[in-house]
């Protein structure tokens, strides 16, 4: 991994001498709730072992320090106005009402998971409308694919959020509750990541706009000297106007993400900061167990758990169908394990390729800066390579947000959500 830690401190140094880049990895990684629950899980006992979201006691409480503070977090980290991935759950059981309300009343209704679905929809449906504007006005192709492929990913988590609604019939108040924050710190997380890649977008549209415009303003003044023909013009002006439609488009849907996160967490949007998402955690899928997480799954699965506190008292035959139900359903979770180990590894693979991808790009951008600066290469030519640059870069950096993606949800997936 010292080819990554390579990469990632040219990152944080600012090495890119002409684009200011917001590359502030939280060291929040190794505190992150999904792997810290996970290993609570592992060392669980039996079958009725619980999971219990970091920072949360047994009744729905705040756990704290002996000087007061939450786990984890200081006081001061978690009111200031930076947001940050691994303080997700804490700033969710103190700002969003729904969840407020349920911890301190321990109240079991499904209005979190309403709050949740409504929040996931909502930016599943913007992402597809903001596709659907973009292609109309022959936008980028590249942030039209973002949003598909944005839109995707919500709606993914839309249809697993409506499948842990229809498991949770006759779960225990404790056990709801759990679940009630387990849903809506995944919810957050997801909402975070979508912000992430349109802030990454939006920062590849600004330099794309800056670069057509320089192209277009060399095309004036080729064309004033008679070197381009008007059509030549046409069509740089153009490529000027669809990067302006373009960077709008990223502009808009940023600051709609951000609303979206900061209204969840009950935040004013204007006096919120979202901070980067933490770089994968490529060690844990070393430590993966499948067959024993797989166990674990089953034993936090909802369904599986009301089958068997469900009564079979009309004798041998509702046994047979108790035991059977619950036989089918550990098949349906071991399938979903296998499905998110497979995707989880996939993933991976997907991350090392761009990884390698990405520092050719970078050597040949300090090749480009070389040149530019000893005046070997025109204003316009440079602009050309940094674009190409942070499109590779972009790739590697959604590259490994989708790996993050993939690592949580075969971790929710153990947890029940």
């Amino acid at each position: 991994m010292k080819k990554k830690q390579r990469i990632r401190n040219k990152w944080l140094t600012g090495s890119l001498l002409f684009l200011t880049l917001s590359a502030s990895f939280p060291a929040q990684a190794a505190r992150s709730p999904e792997v810290t629950e996970t290993e609570l899980l592992r060392s669980g006992e039996g079958d009725e072992a619980e999971l219990e979201g970091p920072g949360l006691g047994e009744n729905g409480e705040e756990k704290e320090t002996e000087d007061g503070e939450t786990d984890s977090f200081t006081e001061e980290e978690l009111t200031d106005s930076l947001i940050e991935y691994g303080e997700l759950e804490e700033l969710l059981k103190r700002g969003n009402a729904s969840l407020k309300s349920a911890v301190s009343q321990y109240d079991t209704n499904l209005e979190i998971y309403q709050e949740a679905l409504e929040v996931l929809s909502s930016a599943k449906q913007e992402m597809k409308e903001y596709a659907e504007e973009l292609e109309n006005e022959n936008g980028s192709p590249e942030l039209i694919a973002q949003y598909q492929m944005n839109e995707s990913q919500l709606g993914a988590s839309v249809a697993q959020m409506n499948r842990t609604v229809r498991k949770l019939t006759g779960v225990s108040g404790t056990k709801f509750l759990k679940s009630s924050v387990n849903a809506m710190v995944k919810t957050a997380q997801t909402v975070m990541c979508s912000y992430n890649q349109m802030r990454d977008q939006r920062q590849l549209a600004e330099k794309q706009e800056e670069s057509a415009r320089a192209s277009y303003e060399k095309a004036q003044t080729m064309a004033e000297a008679g070197m381009l023909t008007e059509q030549e013009l046409l069509e740089a002006e153009q490529s000027l106007l669809t990067a302006r439609i373009s960077l709008q488009s990223a502009e808009k849907s940023e600051a709609s993400m951000k609303v979206q996160l900061s209204l969840l967490i009950g935040r004013n949007p204007d006096d919120t900061e979202i901070g980067e998402i933490p770089p994968a955690n490529v060690d844990f899928i070393d430590t993966v167990v499948l067959e024993e997480d797989k166990k674990l799954a089953v034993t936090s699965d909802s369904e599986i758990q009301a089958l068997r506190r469900g009564s079979s008292s009309g004798g041998s035959a509702e046994a047979e169908l108790k035991s059977r139900q619950i036989s089918e359903a550990k098949s349906r979770k071991n399938l979903e394990m296998d499905t998110l180990y497979n995707e989880m590894t996939a993933k991976l693979q997907a991350f090392q390729a761009a990884e390698s991808s990405y520092e050719a790009a970078e050597k040949n951008y300090g090749a480009l800066q070389v040149k530019y600066q000893s005046g070997l290469l025109s204003r316009q030519e440079y602009l050309k390579g940094e674009v190409s640059y942070l499109q590779q870069k972009n790739s590697f950096k959604q590259a490994e947000q989708e790996l993050s993606q993939a690592i949580a949800a075969y971790q929710w997936e153990i947890k029940g959500v």
